[in-house]
């Protein structure tokens, strides 16, 4: 009968030593490498990991990216709350469409309001930026604050797009263009066809700012 001694490695929460459920005997080539696959299927699993913390989905520790802001909460608490993925990039591909696991592989993440910002952002330049090549990143930028101010206070209508466009630009013939484009979209509504691109993006951002102010 022969007895061996086996060193087992076990990942622990940093803030609540919750243990994980899996551990590693160190038969790989190199104990880096064990070390490093427990922690990238510590990660796979919503634990956070980064180079200086491991903590498990009940004790996420979150800094925006973009203004600063901190959170100290569950990761389902932060999805619900619309923290997002400030920097997008490639994910696995057995990730995709889980929300948890898609902030869980984020590398940079923007709170509730900026991530608000960025999507207001992203559909402008869908929208506007496509056509004209001269509206400059600071411009959507401006845009997309004018626009954001509007939702809070509750200031919004169809003509949203065209006034937040027109109060940052210099007006050419291709601006103005742009910009009747937008206040068309705004305001077409036909019953038979479904609601325009705008309201629904409107519907959504304000589902959005509503489920902030309650998590808030």
């Amino acid at each position: 009968m022969t007895f061996e001694t086996v060193t087992r490695y076990i990942l622990r929460c940093d803030d609540c030593g919750r243990r994980y459920r899996k551990a590693y005997d160190p038969k790989g080539p190199t104990l880096g490498t064990m070390k490093q696959r427990l922690l990238w299927e510590a990660r796979s699993d919503n634990w956070q990991i980064t180079d200086t913390r491991q903590c498990c989905p009940n004790h996420w520790h979150v800094k925006c990216a973009l203004c600063g802001r901190t959170a100290d909460m569950t990761l389902h608490r932060l999805i619900q709350a619309g923290w997002a993925d400030a920097d997008p990039h490639p994910m696995p591909p057995s990730k995709c469409g889980d929300g948890r696991h898609w902030l869980a592989y984020a590398v940079r993440l923007a709170c509730p309001e900026c991530s608000l910002r960025l999507d207001l952002m992203d559909w402008l330049a869908d929208r506007i930026l496509a056509a004209d090549d001269d509206l400059k990143a600071w411009d959507l930028s401006r845009a997309a604050d004018l626009m954001l101010d509007a939702y809070e206070t509750g200031d919004t209508d169809s003509g949203l797009v065209a006034r937040a466009l027109g109060a940052v630009t210099v007006m050419t013939p291709e601006r103005r263009r742009l910009i009747d484009m937008a206040a068309a979209d705004g305001n077409r509504f036909n019953p038979g066809q479904g609601e325009s691109e705008f309201r629904r993006f409107d519907r959504d951002i304000r589902r959005r700012l509503r489920e902030a102010s309650c998590a808030a």
